[in-house]
């Protein structure tokens, strides 16, 4: 029995070595390389690598957001501002060693180093003082500028306190010098070493890397926080406050070259400041183009909260292990196709956001160790390498954005005409090139934002977001203001009348059927300039009833366009259409559907946007809601009150007119086959006719200007609201749109004003004529028609054709 429970015994004994000894063999013998690599790595650096982030042009080549090349300067306050940890482990050595004995007297109190960091504060305080003194002391010989500390101190005392501090005395140029006898001393302290931080503050202001007290606060704040978390409830442990003095804080951003060269060639000058070089994102043309280019912006800024917690969930933001760093290199490929770390900046709006995919590229990993002799050396041959964004090119052209962008300017800021603007142009496709209709030339909203400031100033973008700065405007006018079209929805309602089988000169009792044969465009109808019901008499008039031919009140629907006749409209809508019919075709050309632009979101998540106001926002909703009652249905058939539109949706219409009724997607970089409308009767001849009157002959709508010398098609509009200007005067939203030249449509426009006093041809004339005359200026011939006399439109009953036949007006 004794036996069997040694053997026992001894078995237990023994295994524990035989484990030992075989794990030595696995990492000494077997597999000595893997095991080291895995050693290394765990004590190794992880680096991001950043990608360089693609270019986006303009259609000739001009950059509108490029990538430049900055170094930034960083701190750390275990190596740059050490004066804070040498101070407090003075204090603490004083207490401990020296200030249990009776102190001997000395210029300063020497169981207090608060009263040697207040002797120098006010040296220190600014630039001019630290200067100064720099200048009449710090430049003098050691013997000369040395200050004295304490005095009649004892050696063994010193000996104690160079003990306890070690080599810290040395570091921040303190001396000690006996006496003759050598048994008492004084400590002298070198005020260059103690005020190294600030001297290499003020050679960086020197080379105006930025201001002396602006990177001196951030410095003192770094140590003021330091001191806070150590008078805290709960302070920090040793491991903690190391971490917290090892962090590397932004001191200055782009410094220049001359520093960059400084820093590095001259560390001992510039002790604890590293440089790091930095890809920003630049835009040259700032608000000319922030519509269109967004910016670039930092989850972590507190602005996408909810995105971040998106990245979490999906597992798709990056962070750094502290432990199995060798499993981490090996993953990253996998997954840092999709993914971001924490500090990346993404795009925000625009172009940037549409496209984020396509520029920002792919991140790379390098791993980094530290050898014995503190140099940080490459642990893998070969790091994961980054991989560029790709340029993209659109489709605008930067000279006439800016020529677009001023213009609006001017009007709203110094000319009074409304509370915003917008104006787009667009590429029909029918030039030499060729290219697909729908490219936009321009697309201009004012008020606008700066890309350059909101990519770099996050406290400018903050304001912006919460309203606090009126200039700057984070809403796409162009693509998301919805409002009342007003006439231009009347273009609507005759292509609806030509193609649904409806006769403004016959007309139907209630009950019967509606006549099959559509609206014929040399058909008169009577304009008695009061569109009368028992309840609304006299309340619904023709805006156009100073501009009618008086001897002949009667008008086709060519000249109801050119006057923006309101009766002609009301007829067809309330008395032969329904709203059913409008609804159908205005959809068709644009309205009420999503116009899927590459600018800020991708056009697969792009949603509906609403076309009249929610009760009527659905088709059955709208025959039940508006029926053919007053007063709804005639506001519908203008374009007041229940319609709405962006720009860019009524654009679209107006393309399409000019296309035969292909209706094209708009876009700046990818291009989307247009849309065919299927029509009966080709009702877009007497419609283009119908805008070229209102362009060119007098007492047209858009006539306000030399409009006639340019070959060109417009509609104009002026929807109501119930808001009054200091002046008590009525404010409109007023629109104006079409496209030229009319015999081979080259590009298609729409400018729009918000809460303007003027109608819309008189506020957006000046822009249009300033678009012509861009166009006009490159194709002189194409553009402009000197000498043609000016004629009535004469429409055809036989062949229901117009043609512009010279006439007495």
């Amino acid at each position: 029995m004794v036996r069997k429970r040694l053997r026992i015994l001894i078995t237990l004994t023994i295994i524990p070595y035989f484990v030992i000894i075989g794990r030595l063999l696995d990492l000494q013998i077997l597999f000595p390389e893997k095991n080291s690599e895995v050693d290394v790595f765990e004590k190794s650096t992880l680096k991001a690598l950043p990608a360089q982030r693609g270019e986006i042009y303009d259609r000739n080549g001009v950059l509108l957001a490029g990538n430049k090349t900055e170094f930034d300067l960083f701190f750390t306050l275990e190596s740059f501002f050490k004066r804070e940890l040498y101070l407090a482990e003075f204090q603490r050595v004083l207490s401990d060693e020296l200030c249990t004995e009776v102190p001997r007297p000395g210029p300063l109190d020497m169981c207090s180093c608060s009263t040697l960091e207040n002797q120098f504060q006010p040296i220190i305080s600014n630039s001019h003082s630290l200067r100064s003194y720099k200048r009449n002391i710090l430049d003098l010989p050691f013997e000369q500028r040395r200050k004295e500390w304490l005095s009649n101190i004892e050696t063994k005392n010193w000996r104690r306190l160079k003990y306890g501090l070690r080599k810290s005395l040395k570091d921040q140029g303190h001396e000690f010098i006996p006496s003759e006898n050598k048994e008492i001393g004084s400590v002298f302290i070198d005020p260059r070493a103690f005020l190294a931080p600030e001297l290499s503050l003020l050679e960086l202001a020197d080379m105006n890397c930025g201001i002396y007290e602006e990177m001196l606060e951030r410095v003192h704040g770094a140590s003021t926080k330091l001191k806070e978390l150590l008078q805290g409830d709960s302070p920090p442990n040793r491991y903690e406050r190391s971490r917290f003095r090892e962090i590397e804080r932004l001191l200055v951003r782009d410094i220049t070259p001359e520093a960059v060269t400084r820093v590095l060639y001259h560390p001992d000058r510039f002790p604890g400041l590293t440089v790091e070089s930095r890809s920003r994102r630049i835009y040259p043309h700032g608000e000319y183009t922030g519509l269109i280019t967004g910016y670039l912006g930092n989850y972590l800024a507190g602005v996408n909260e909810e995105e971040l917690k998106i990245l979490k969930n999906e597992g798709r933001l990056l962070d750094f292990p502290t432990k199995n760093k060798k499993a981490y290199f090996d993953g990253f490929t996998q997954q840092r196709q999709k993914a971001y770390f924490g500090k990346d900046l993404l795009g925000r709006r625009g172009l940037e956001q549409a496209y984020e995919d396509e520029l920002r590229g792919i991140p790379g990993l390098r791993a980094d160790y530290q050898d014995a002799l503190q140099r940080w050396i490459p642990l893998v041959d070969q790091p994961i390498q980054p991989i560029d964004g790709k340029s993209i090119q659109t489709t605008l052209d930067l000279q006439l954005q800016r020529k677009l962008h001023e213009e609006l300017k001017q009007q709203v800021r110094h000319m009074g005409n409304g509370k915003g603007g917008s104006a787009i142009i667009m590429d029909l496709g029918n030039g030499p090139d060729k290219k697909t209709p729908g490219g936009l030339l321009a697309c201009v909203g004012y008020p606008s934002f700066n890309s350059e400031s909101f990519s770099h100033d996050q406290e400018y973008l903050l304001q912006a977001i919460r309203g606090e700065n009126p200039e700057v405007s984070l809403f796409n006018r162009p693509t998301d203001a919805y409002l009342n079209p007003g006439s231009m929805f009347k273009l609507i309602v005759a292509m609806a009348a030509m193609e649904s089988g409806v006769r403004i000169g016959g007309g139907t009792k209630p009950g019967q059927a509606w006549p099959q044969l559509p609206l014929q465009a040399h058909e008169r109808y009577e304009c008695r300039y009061v569109f009368d019901n028992e309840r609304w008499e006299g309340k619904f008039k023709c805006n156009s009833q100073h501009q009618h031919n008086h001897s002949r009140p009667d008008l086709n629907l060519v000249e109801a366009i050119r006057y923006s006749c309101n009766t002609y409209f009301y007829e067809l809508g309330r008395s032969r259409l329904g709203p059913s019919h409008l609804w159908d075709w205005g959809r068709k050309l644009g309205y009420g559907r999503p116009v899927y632009l590459d600018l800020d979101t991708p056009r697969k998540l792009q949603i509906e946007r609403r076309p009249l106001r929610a009760e009527t926002s659905r088709k059955g909703k709208l025959d039940r809601h508006l029926g053919r009652r007053f007063p709804k249905i005639l506001h519908y058939t203008i374009g007041q009150v229940y319609v709405e539109a962006s720009p860019l949706q009524a654009l679209r219409s107006l393309a399409a007119i000019a296309l035969n009724g292909k209706v094209p997607f708009p876009y700046l970089v990818e291009p989307l086959p247009p849309e065919t409308i299927n029509t009966r009767f080709n009702p877009f001849p007497p419609l283009r006719k119908g805008m070229e009157a209102a362009a060119r002959l007098p007492r047209g709508t858009a006539n306000k200007l030399t409009i006639s010398d340019y070959w060109v098609a417009l509609k104009t509009g002026t929807a109501q609201t119930a808001r009054r200007d200091a002046a008590n005067n009525k404010l409109y939203h007023s629109w104006g749109g079409g496209f030229a030249p009319l015999d081979k449509p080259r590009i298609a426009f729409i400018v729009r004003f918000e809460l303007t006093p003027n109608g819309g041809g008189d506020a957006t004339a000046p822009i249009i004529e300033k678009i012509l005359q861009y166009f006009a200026e490159k194709d002189p011939e194409l553009y402009l028609r000197p000498g043609e006399k000016v004629g009535l439109l004469i429409p055809d009953p036989t062949t229901n054709s117009i043609q512009l036949k010279e006439a007495r007006l």
